[in-house]
C-alpha cells in the first residue's frame, strides 16, 4: 500500500489499560489514521459485528473476559481478506505461529515503533 492508501485505512486499537489506549488511538490519529478505539475483545468484536469496516486491528494480547487478543485477530482476519493485525504484548511467548498478515509488537515500546509498523508494514 501506498501512503496514500494507508492514509485511508480504519483503524480498531484494542486495549484493557485505558492510558495506553487512549495514547495508541490519539497518536496513530495525529499521523493521519481514522482509529476508534475499544476496551476489550467483547466491545471490539461488537464493532466489528457492527457493519464498520476496519483495515487494521491493533489488539493487546492478553485481555480480560471471554475474547482475547489472539481470537479477536483471527475472528478479523476471518472476516475480511485484506485485514492486518498488530498484536501487542509484554508477555515472552506467543502460543502460535504468526501469518504474514500478523506482526507483533512486544511491550513496551516506543509509540513511533507502532506508527512505524503501521505506516510501513
Amino acid at each position: 500500500l501506498d501512503a496514500r492508501e494507508l492514509l485511508m485505512n480504519r483503524i480498531l486499537a484494542v486495549d484493557d489499560e485505558p492510558l495506553l489506549l487512549e495514547l495508541v488511538v490519539e497518536e496513530l490519529r495525529t499521523h493521519g489514521f481514522d482509529v476508534e478505539g475499544a476496551c476489550d475483545g467483547e466491545s471490539a468484536k461488537v464493532l466489528l459485528d457492527s457493519g464498520k469496516r476496519y483495515d487494521l486491528l491493533v489488539t493487546d494480547i492478553r485481555m480480560p473476559g471471554k475474547v482475547d487478543g489472539l481470537a479477536l485477530g483471527q475472528y478479523f482476519l476471518g472476516s475480511n481478506q485484506l485485514a492486518e493485525v498488530v498484536y501487542m504484548t509484554g508477555y515472552a511467548e506467543i502460543p502460535q505461529t504468526l501469518s504474514t498478515r500478523e506482526r507483533l509488537l512486544r511491550k513496551p515500546f516506543r509509540i513511533g515503533q507502532l506508527v512505524a509498523l503501521v505506516t510501513d508494514g
